[in-house]
């Protein structure tokens, strides 16, 4: 997930890669795409790994039939002005 975001253009990078060309500074915008990607990557590997372990945590706490029956409670809560009819 981390590899994969942080390999996905961004128009941002875009923004700043042709804003340095046009001043001259081509290398400096390459570093600085390159970092943003890096930056990309390593932020969605960490919340990956996050996940990963809050998953075990739960997994221990709460067994799987009892999470998916409160999850599907908030699935099937009305919203706003709505009304939950039976039937």
């Amino acid at each position: 997930m981390g590899i994969a975001g942080g390999l996905v253009p961004s128009p941002s990078a875009l923004v700043v890669l042709l804003g340095a060309v046009a001043l001259g500074r081509t290398a400096f915008s390459v570093l600085l795409v390159i970092g943003y990607g890096l930056g990309m990557a390593a932020s969605l590997t960490l919340a990956g790994l996050l996940l990963v372990r809050l998953r075990e945590r739960i997994g221990t706490a709460l067994p799987l039939e009892q999470f998916a029956a409160v999850a599907s409670e908030f699935q099937r809560r009305p919203k706003g002005g709505e009304r939950l009819e039976s039937g």
